[in-house]
């Protein structure tokens, strides 16, 4: 007897789009993509933070914009972002494992780039996720990160390993937690499983302040936590990574991104909160706009959803076809970004 095969049809959710949306576009720009099932699901939960992050990025435009300030940016939603930057990014953090709705891990940032009448999306990787896929990739298992700034007031004495000190280390104590003085530097210390590989990397205060780019509001306003997540990159820069379990080029893309020089003032006025641990958006799927009705898709019985998906490379569009399905689709749904 022969299975037959149930054809149902169903409304693709707006995340589910923009994954779609994205793979699309890696597979124009880079070439096919094996991507797995899981990072397919951190590609929706980028579309996800981006989506709530946007709405409160644009409520904080409209503040600034009754000052006077900023009135020659248009509002902060999905018809002025630079989708394809932003798709080609996205994937690239899919493929270092960051998931955007762990808090920590990714922080969208809109910047206004005149040049091409659009918004950038920075999706810019928390010290937490950058621990994170560093730990993942490391060539030898690490127990732990731990990274600490020291005050004036505390005590921090190093131990380097040598001939009578097998295993690298430091002692620190916080004198008065309560008024510790100013920041005169910091340490990070890798915890390998195999003890006698840990690594202490320490840094002045003017070793960490040469890292902040010329023009930094982030530094300005939230200068410990920027001292912090440079000591982060620090033990980053200590660890060796596994060939075989990093993907390089996606590495490379996150760090060049992160060390981008973005002069121009963040969109949004507490943007920091949005690049730091902060007040972090809420994260309810519920909060997605709903997506249009007039795009189904098949779904097929469970033997054949278990064929292997290979993306295929994008067909080139045709000059009134350059806009991604669920951004046309978005302009006919007066109810917000509809996908």
């Amino acid at each position: 007897m022969t299975e037959s095969t149930n054809v149902a049809t169903r409304q693709m959710t707006p995340s589910e789009r923009f994954m779609a949306e994205s793979l699309r576009q890696y597979a124009a720009n880079a070439g096919n993509l094996a991507i797995s099932d899981f990072e397919k699901t951190l590609l929706q939960h980028v579309f996800i933070k981006a989506d709530m992050s946007l709405q409160d990025m644009n409520t904080s435009l409209e503040a600034s914009q009754t000052k006077g300030y900023k009135k020659d940016q248009p509002p902060i939603t999905w018809q002025n972002i630079d989708i394809k930057k932003m798709a080609l990014d996205a994937v690239n953090r899919a493929q270092l494992g960051i998931d955007a709705l762990i808090p920590g891990h990714m922080y969208p940032i809109a910047y206004w780039r005149k040049e091409k009448g659009l918004y950038d999306l920075d999706l810019r990787i928390g010290y937490k996720g950058e621990m994170y896929y560093i730990q993942e990739a490391a060539l030898h298992p690490i127990r732990e990160i731990r990274v600490e700034l020291v005050h004036q007031t505390d005590e921090f004495t190093v131990y380097k390993k040598d001939s009578a000190t097998k295993v690298e280390g430091y002692t620190f104590k916080v004198n008065q937690p309560f008024n510790r003085g100013p920041v005169v530097g910091g340490y990070a210390y890798i915890e390998y499983e195999d003890s006698q590989s840990n690594v202490l990397v320490v840094m002045s205060l003017d070793e960490i302040m040469k890292r902040k780019p010329g023009n930094s509001e982030f530094w300005s306003k939230w200068e410990q936590e920027m001292q912090y997540k440079t000591l982060v990159h620090a033990a980053a820069g200590k660890v060796i990574l596994d060939p075989k379990k990093v993907n390089a080029t996606a590495m490379a893309v996150a760090e060049a991104d992160d060390y981008a020089d973005y002069s121009s003032t963040p969109s949004d006025e507490n943007g920091i909160d949005l690049v730091l641990e902060g007040s972090v958006v809420a994260q309810q799927t519920a909060a997605l706009p709903e997506p249009p009705r007039e795009m189904p898709v098949q779904q097929t019985t469970r033997a054949a959803e278990k064929a292997p998906v290979r993306p295929q490379a994008a067909p080139v569009p045709a000059p009134d076809d350059d806009m991604p399905d669920f951004l046309r689709d978005q302009q006919k749904n007066e109810r917000g970004p509809g996908f």
